[in-house]
């Protein structure tokens, strides 16, 4: 198991946090399971007083329990737990986990968490970028040069800002409510498949089909079948901006059996073709 961390802590550390400070992080730090047969606990009751807790899973699976309800949070997945919630979170190496967690507090960092919609569990457009910015935390929290706080406040900032933009086009993936979290764990795990129709995601969810589709678009803001769709064309875009395939083989790759009903819910999403995204991004 590896672990890079800026520091050590106690729980007495996140009591004693200074809230006369604008934005602070009492500790942060990478964990990777990959290839061992570790398991990492993490259980607090009461959470952390004070503290923002922010998990970001690099790759792997993991399982957060809230509520009574356990979540399973893929790769490319965030979960923000605010001061004092329980937190109930296991990794099993055998799943090869990498993620990174970051506590933070201070005066403004409410205001933050609700202007930039941090909170709950989101899905992301890349973590590859995230997890350099991250480090460059890390570093800064290890260096003793003067007046150093004040540096690590500007990376915080910044690093939080960078993150909700990450997700602010996919504002409709926010799984905080437990009541549709299996269908959407399901809709984000299994999208390139066919066949799967409102009664079935209201069963995984032990709701009937009309409440399903009602929390569902309260929660999200769309239909289920938009969700998928637009979880298809993200992939999609992934693809099309690194790799060489062709856009039949794209659009079979995120469950379009027909390249050209693939191509026409890609405009309409996207606002261009296929072939005209690929080529602005080469550009």
């Amino acid at each position: 198991m590896k672990i890079i961390t800026a520091n050590s802590v106690s729980e007495e550390d996140f009591l004693s946090c200074d809230l006369s400070k604008y934005l602070m992080y009492t500790s942060c730090g990478l964990y990777d399971l990959r290839n061992t047969n570790s398991t990492f606990i993490c259980k607090r009751p009461e959470g952390t007083c004070k503290n923002y807790m922010l998990q970001i899973l690099l790759s792997g699976q993991g399982f957060h329990t809230i509520d009574g309800v356990t979540h399973k949070i893929l790769a490319g997945q965030c979960i923000l737990y605010e001061p004092n919630q329980p937190q109930d979170i296991i990794h099993y190496g055998k799943d090869n986990p990498e993620f990174i967690w970051l506590h933070f507090y201070g005066h403004g960092a409410e205001e933050l968490v609700t202007n930039l919609q941090l909170g709950g569990i989101h899905s992301l457009t890349s973590t590859s970028s995230l997890k350099k910015l991250f480090l460059q935390l890390v570093r800064e929290k290890r260096s003793l040069l003067p007046n150093n706080d004040y540096l690590c406040q500007s990376h915080l900032l910044y690093f939080l800002v960078k993150l909700s933009h990450m997700f602010t086009e996919n504002s409709a993936y926010v799984l905080y409510s437990g009541k549709i979290t299996p269908a959407i764990n399901h809709m984000i795990s299994h999208y390139t498949e066919q066949g799967n129709s409102n009664q079935d995601y209201a069963k995984m969810c032990c709701l009937s089909e009309s409440r399903f589709s009602h929390v569902f678009k309260e929660v999200t803001g769309i239909t289920p079948k938009k969700f998928v769709e637009q979880k298809r064309i993200h992939a999609a875009k992934e693809l099309l901006s690194s790799t060489e395939l062709q856009i039949y083989e794209i659009a079979a790759s995120v469950g379009y059996e027909d390249p050209y009903h693939f191509s026409r819910v890609f405009k309409k999403i996207v606002g261009v073709s296929p072939q005209a995204y690929r080529n602005s991004i080469k550009a």
